[in-house]
C-alpha cells in the first residue's frame, strides 16, 4: 500500500467515527499567502545540476473539524514559478519550474488554552509541475504529474468562535525533489 493511499485511508476512516462535541464540529474555509520553495539536485547527460529557489504561493482551502482535536481539509496550492539560471556544460540556461495541486491532509489539533492551538498534518498531494529552459532565443518545456505524500505542523489562533488566523509549514514529499511551503492563513468556521 502506498504511502498516499494509506493516508487517505486513515482519514476516510475518521469519518465514520461516532459524532463527538457539536461545539467543535463543523466546516470551515480559507485562504493562504506564503512562499512554496523547490529544491533538487540530479545529474543532466552526467553533468550535476543543482536548482535552489522560491515565488510567493497561495492555497485556498476548506475541512470539516470533527472535533476539536481531529479534522480532514483539503485544498488548491499554486506555487508560483521558481526561477534560476543553471551552468550547464559552459552555457547559461535559465530555468522555470512551476508547482500547482491539490492536497487532502488529515489533521491533529491540539488546544493550548482558549484561543491558541498547534496542530501537525498528514496526507496526500496530486501534483502538476511546469518547466521551461531556455538559452539564448531557444527554449523547451514539459509537464510533469504525480501523487506523493504531505506532511506538516503550525499554530494559530481563534478569534471568538468563528474566525482564526494560522502559520504552516508544509513538506511535498514530491519525487526528485524538496518542495516545502511556509503559508501565513485566515480561515471562517460555519459552525
Amino acid at each position: 500500500m502506498s504511502k498516499l493511499t494509506w493516508a487517505v485511508a486513515m482519514a476516510l476512516g475518521l469519518i465514520s467515527m461516532p459524532a463527538l462535541a457539536a461545539d467543535d464540529q463543523g466546516f470551515y474555509a480559507g485562504a493562504g499567502i506564503g512562499e512554496l520553495s523547490v529544491d533538487f539536485e540530479g545529474d543532466l547527460d552526467e553533468s550535476p545540476l543543482s536548482f535552489d529557489d522560491g515565488d510567493t504561493a497561495f492555497r485556498v482551502f476548506g475541512g470539516w473539524q470533527f472535533n476539536e482535536n481531529f479534522g480532514l481539509e483539503g485544498g488548491y496550492i499554486d506555487g508560483g514559478t521558481a526561477s534560476e539560471q543553471l551552468n550547464f556544460e559552459g552555457f547559461d540556461v535559465d530555468v522555470d519550474i512551476g508547482v500547482t495541486g491539490f492536497d487532502l491532509m488529515l489533521r491533529g489539533i491540539l488546544p493550548l488554552g482558549e484561543s491558541f492551538f498547534a496542530f501537525a498534518q498528514v496526507g496526500g498531494i496530486f501534483w502538476d509541475a511546469d518547466f521551461k529552459v531556455s538559452s539564448d532565443g531557444g527554449s523547451e518545456s514539459d509537464d510533469v504529474r504525480g501523487e506523493d505524500l504531505a506532511y506538516g505542523a503550525g499554530f494559530g489562533f481563534n478569534f471568538g468562535e468563528n474566525a482564526g488566523v494560522r502559520l504552516d509549514y508544509t513538506f511535498y514529499d514530491i519525487t526528485e525533489a524538496d518542495v516545502e511551503a511556509l503559508m501565513a492563513s485566515i480561515f471562517w468556521k460555519f459552525n
